[in-house]
């Protein structure tokens, strides 16, 4: 057990296969009670988990309300699924990969804590706010992946449009124009080894046709 001014860490050891364990523990001071609602910002479970979890649900019971006087949301995995009843909300979430956090944020009347730690001021714009940023940013990410598997094969066609103009313009032999008829035997009559010598680089001289 590990304890700090704001974490209490505890460690458990144990062996099972196919075992149920259920974990109780009591947490003072939670709830924030403002002016116009009361907050329950819980993180259920941690990153310290170096094992995936099958299916992980959290059902918080909040006494004295009703399905209509709840606000929650859940964050951490994208495929969390928040669920709201009469004086419950449940998180779930199915296959929990390793060290990935789940937390819900619950909003209800504040006359169900009037003892609850009170904080002088209004919070609903602010966790409204918050939630609604938090809510873009994760639909943004679930339009990733999709994005990707749909974008590359539009990315492909398009590295080959532009090789393709490239090869066209650069890739091929660059026509070299010819001034005259085309010709297909020499301007003149040479014999064998004279043409051989005037077509050697190390000529420079300049006979005259024969006749």
């Amino acid at each position: 057990m590990a304890r700090t001014p704001k974490e209490l860490e505890v460690t458990w050891h144990f062996r099972a296969e196919d075992e149920t364990f259920v974990i109780r523990y009591r947490a003072t001071g939670v709830v924030a009670r403002y002016r116009d609602t009361a907050e329950l910002y819980w993180r259920f479970i941690g990153m310290g988990w170096d094992v995936p979890t099958l299916d992980a649900l959290v059902t918080v019971r909040i006494p004295g309300t009703t399905r209509g006087t709840l606000r929650a949301w859940g964050h951490g995995p994208l495929n969390g699924v928040v669920t709201l009843g009469d004086g419950t909300v449940t998180l779930q979430v199915n296959q929990l990969d390793p060290e990935t956090f789940v937390e819900g944020r619950i909003l209800f009347p504040t006359a169900v804590v009037p003892g609850a730690r009170f904080v002088d001021q209004d919070a609903l714009p602010r966790i409204l706010a918050e939630e609604a940023r938090f809510a873009r940013a994760a639909n943004l990410e679930r339009l990733t992946i999709p994005l990707n598997v749909l974008m590359f094969p539009f990315a492909l066609l398009v590295a080959f449009a532009v090789w393709f103009v490239f090869y066209l313009r650069y890739g091929k032999e660059h026509r070299v124009p010819l001034e005259g008829p085309y010709l297909r035997e020499p301007p003149a009559w040479y014999r064998p080894a004279v043409l051989g010598a005037l077509s050697s680089p190390r000529c420079t001289a300049r006979p005259r046709p024969s006749p």
